[in-house]
């Protein structure tokens, strides 16, 4: 069993966006269901302390995507604001013309 790919859905869960947590949540219900197993079994302290490495490397990757996504999200934002900028100076320019 894949186990980081367990925990991705797990950590995607915590998304503020409703749709995406319970996507992310029935994503890893079926994983489990898929590998035969379930929640007790894969709770187990034995199994948890197994790739405790992984599971670090794994959180430092997501939080580093999260960081991007953010980053990206801020410049779309910006864009946003600049074309909605461009476009009133075009109007202008269109109203400036009927008028002449």
């Amino acid at each position: 069993m894949d186990r980081l790919k367990l925990i991705k859905f797990l950590y995607l869960s915590s998304s503020s966006n409703n749709n995406e947590a319970l996507s992310a949540i029935r994503k890893a219900n079926d994983f489990l269901k898929l590998n035969e197993t379930n929640w007790t079994e894969l709770l187990d302290p034995k199994i948890i302390k197994e790739n405790t490495e992984d599971y670090a490397v794994l959180h430092m990757n997501l939080l580093k995507q999260r960081a991007y996504l953010q980053e990206l999200n801020d410049k779309i934002r910006g864009l946003k604001s600049f074309i909605k900028y461009i476009f009133i100076v075009v109007i202008i320019l269109i109203l400036a013309l009927i008028i002449k």
